[in-house]
């Protein structure tokens, strides 16, 4: 039988390991964020896609494609009037 020691230690033990992968995900650099915004971009998930590209600019809030992105992710869902603010943006920050 499993002493209350044991079974106390692995709680804490799956607590602490919860916690790190909650941090280590929480801290994904914003390339990380667009690589992975690109894939389901690529799968046409582009809901996925945005939130991914939103949490890049949440890392670097002046990231052209991650802004232009989002914009075209919206063109793509047939919501043009959302991408509008964006495009306008990325055009901004990188005219070229």
């Amino acid at each position: 039988m499993f002493t209350k020691k044991r079974i106390v230690a692995a709680i804490v033990f799956l607590a602490l390991l919860g916690v790190g992968s909650f941090l280590a995900l929480r801290n994904f650099s914003a390339g990380a964020r667009l690589k992975q915004a690109d894939r389901y971009y690529a799968e046409g998930d582009y809901e996925r896609a945005r939130i991914e590209y939103l949490n890049a600019l949440r890392k670097d809030p002046l990231n052209a494609r991650a802004i232009q992105q989002i914009g075209e992710s919206w063109v793509k869902q047939g919501v043009p009037a959302a991408a509008l603010a964006y495009l306008r943006k990325a055009v901004e920050l990188a005219p070229d």
